[in-house]
């Protein structure tokens, strides 16, 4: 049976009980975490490592918002050259870039 956790009001990684919560997802059978960056943060903000290291530890991948977002939200937090340097700090981590980086595709063609 295919699962997901969800809750788009409350679904920044910057909550106090982020690794908590994906944490117990994963006991439950999550097999990923989805970022969706343009709600507001950055992938290199420190108050997201915990959840790389949990991942990476883990063997979870992490799929990226990589592509366009609604124009109310931080569509730039959303560009694929942001994960560059999560890449570098955490290189057992298995990143997905969703949407291949859209209208950015030419950096994720170069990172690969």
């Amino acid at each position: 049976m295919r699962r997901q956790a969800h809750d788009l009001r409350r679904g920044r990684p910057c909550r106090d009980d982020a690794l908590e919560l994906l944490a117990a997802a994963a006991d439950r059978g999550a097999r990923g975490l989805k970022l969706y960056p343009p709600m507001g943060f950055l992938p290199t903000d420190a108050i997201v490592d915990q959840l790389y290291e949990f991942c990476s530890a883990r063997g979870l991948p992490v799929l990226f918002h990589t592509g366009p977002s609604v124009p109310t939200l931080h569509a730039n937090n959303a560009q694929p050259s942001h994960l560059d340097g999560v890449a570098r700090r955490f290189p057992e981590l298995r990143i997905i870039k969703g949407h291949c980086g859209h209208e950015w595709w030419e950096s994720v063609a170069v990172a690969v």
